[in-house]
Order: structure tokens, then sequence, then C-alpha cells
């Protein structure tokens, strides 16, 4: 298997914010944060943090405009699963040669999580078990593609980048599939398009649902919740009363 050097989201930020020439100016820029977790200090959940094992290894396609914002949920899978996660940077025209090494490894059965289009070959989450397991890929290493960004920049991603045509796309039902029944996501940070979209952190758990990894899938799911509460009091300056 590809041997990856470790791209955590700390050092890229740093590298990002190094190359710009205006100082960045993200909601409650003015806030003393805390560098690790990026909430205000006040509020800092990095005690909250607890390493889940995993699986199947998950790669992180993030958006530039995403390693600068507070409120990305990412960075939150490479948190609680630091042994499983690997971060790339997005870029249209000039990709990085380790991610597409990563993505050409021929020891790994990636899956983009992303609903596909109906000319593109589809995991349902529902057998996606069964069928790789019938295919002479079962031995190698499941790897999960996660599209970091907005809905939008997601889509432009997702159709922009040739280098991703040929992986099959994973559904998750019902996490990312319209359904009236369903209640809107969790993400309090951000406003969703539709109410089933789900933000990066929440899709990341559900597909780790669906393939039986329970442990991994219900700890990104926690720290999630943990992240959001914390990071709503902080906006309205106010204490939460119960750690979990």
């Amino acid at each position: 298997m590809t041997h990856l050097p470790t791209y955590t989201f700390a050092k890229l930020r740093q590298q990002q914010l190094d190359k710009i020439t205006k100082p960045f100016r993200a909601r409650g820029h003015k806030l003393k944060r805390c560098q690790q977790c990026l909430l205000a200090a006040s509020h800092c959940i990095c005690d909250q943090i607890k390493i889940s094992p995993c699986t199947i290894d998950i790669m992180i396609l993030m958006h530039p405009k995403e390693l600068l914002k507070p409120t990305n949920s990412g960075r939150l899978i490479a948190d609680i699963l630091p042994h499983s996660s690997h971060i790339f940077l997005w870029s249209r025209t000039e990709p990085e040669p380790a991610l597409l090494n990563f993505i050409k490894d021929k020891s790994r059965q990636c899956l983009l999580v992303f609903p596909a289009d109906s000319d593109r070959e589809i995991y349902r989450s529902i057998n996606v078990d069964t069928r790789l397991n019938k295919q002479p890929s079962s031995n190698k290493k499941l790897t999960l593609i996660m599209l970091d960004g907005t809905w939008k920049q997601a889509r432009k991603m997702y159709n922009k980048s040739c280098w991703l045509e040929h992986i099959p796309c994973l559904s998750i039902e019902p996490p990312l599939a319209p359904n009236p029944m369903q209640k809107p996501n969790n993400y309090g940070l951000r406003q969703a398009s539709a109410p089933h979209l789900s933000s990066t952190c929440e899709a990341a758990a559900a597909a780790l649902d669906s393939l039986g990894e329970i442990e991994a899938s219900q700890a990104l799911n926690q720290y999630f919740q943990v992240f959001n509460r914390y990071y709503l009091a902080s906006r309205a300056n106010t204490l939460v009363a119960c750690r979990t």
C-alpha cells in the first residue's frame, strides 16, 4: 500500500494562512480561539476528543476555502479517526501527486461518498459489503473519499475532477437521500440548501455505519454533537452546563 505523508489539518491550515496576503476575517475572528479545535478558548473541546479505531480509511478532499473556516466539520473526522484519516487539498488543475497516487493505489478499494449520476456505478449501503466481498478486490483496503466543502463547492469538485471519474459512488440511505419523513440534518452552524443534505462529518458517520463500523460511526456522531453544542454556546457567550 502506498505510504502517505502525514497531512494534518493544522499544518495545511497554516500553509494556507501563510499564502494569503490579507488577514482572514471569518465570523468571530476577534475571539481568542484554541488553535487545535478552533472554538473559543472558553469553550475548548480538545479534552473531549475520544480516538476511535476504524478498519476503513477515509480520505478527506477539502476545498481550500474550508481550511480557514472554524465551522468546518471535515476536520472532526481526523480528530476522532487520526490513524485512518488522510486530508488533501482539492485543486481542479493541479492535484497533488500524493493525492493521485492515493487514488491509483491498487491495494485500495475507493468509494466516493456522494450522490451519483445515473450513468455511474453506485454501491448502496444496504448491500455494499456483500457486493464488495463478491469481487476480486475484496481483500483491498476499503477507502471512503469525502468531498469536504459547501454543497455548491462539493458539486464543483465532483464535476471538475476528471481523476475521480472512475471511482464508484457510495449512496447512503437515508442520511444522504431525500426522505419526507426524515428530520433535517443536525448541523446547526450552517444552513443547508435542502433538509436531506448532511455535513461532511455526518456523511462520514452514516457511511461508516452502513459498512459496519458502528463504534467509529457513533464516536463521530457524538463528537459532532459536542462540537455543535459548544460552538453555538460560544456564539451566544453562554456556558455549556453538562460536558459529555
